[in-house]
């Protein structure tokens, strides 16, 4: 019996050993296509490397395109039906960075460090007549998804060199948004200014795939150039500030 399980215990060592080995060998390019309708609406082109470690020259999500993606895969965490490694993205407009830890419902997000242009907001703020100048650095400490929704986050979104340009231009100090989580499913960020002559407060909410924003902006001092320029952002208050109201719903991510 002793001898029975000794062979048994060393089949069982080998078979393992012979799935760790070929995952460890098989093309990146060969196990996307088997998993590839489950990612949508992620899409990866230029396929290189294998499973554990590789790079897509092009990765795309609903059809916009983000640049070239690189990645590392534990393969301790595939015995446990999960993927945990790094992944990085490196594009035109967008630069980020986060370790992961995946199953098929939930991703873990942690160390997230992302830098976008800030006029990638313009479709969101819908101000025609403006061009938001500078960049977004967003810097995460955990943030989680689930079933294709962001479930929580915490950190914080920074504009920095923020300014406008257009029918009327200005510059102004960074604005930074602070993101937690007071329970599962909604995430609020609480706007505030770098205390330049831009004054900036609100609060953003997300619940599930809603979201909504009311952000008051006014001038702190005398600047014209900014006055003029809070002409165009959002409704007028009484007390001569401008008050913006953003509503939308997020699309799932998988």
């Amino acid at each position: 019996m002793k001898k029975l399980l000794g062979w048994m215990l060393a089949l069982i060592v080998l078979v393992v050993l012979f799935v760790v080995i070929v995952a460890a060998t098989l093309p990146a390019a060969t196990a996307y296509r088997y998993v590839e309708p489950k990612l949508q609406p992620l899409r990866l082109q230029g396929i290189e490397g294998n499973l554990w470690g590789g790079r897509a020259a092009q990765a795309s999500v609903y059809a916009l395109p983000l640049g070239e993606l690189r990645w590392t895969l534990e393969p301790g965490a595939a015995l446990a039906l999960h993927a945990r490694g790094e992944a990085a993205l490196v594009g035109r407009d967008l630069n980020a960075m986060t370790q992961f830890d995946a199953s098929r419902e939930h991703v873990s997000l942690r160390q997230i460090d992302a830098r976008i242009p800030a006029s990638v907001l313009a479709p969101a703020l819908d101000i025609p007549s403006l061009v938001l100048l500078g960049d977004l650095n967003l810097k995460l400490d955990s943030a989680e998804v689930h079933n294709g929704l962001i479930n929580a986050a915490e950190g914080m979104l920074v504009w920095r060199n923020a300014g406008v340009s257009g029918a009327a231009e200005a510059r102004f100090s960074d604005v930074t948004v602070s993101f937690s989580s007071p329970r599962a499913g909604v995430i609020e960020g609480i706007v505030r200014d770098g205390g330049g002559s831009l004054a900036a407060e609100g609060r953003i909410l997300i619940e599930r795939e809603r979201f909504n924003a009311e952000i008051t902006l006014g001038v702190r001092g005398e600047d014209p150039q900014l006055a003029e320029a809070l002409l165009y952002v959002g409704q007028r208050t009484p007390d001569g500030r401008s008050l913006l109201r953003v509503d939308g719903t997020l699309r799932r991510l998988f």
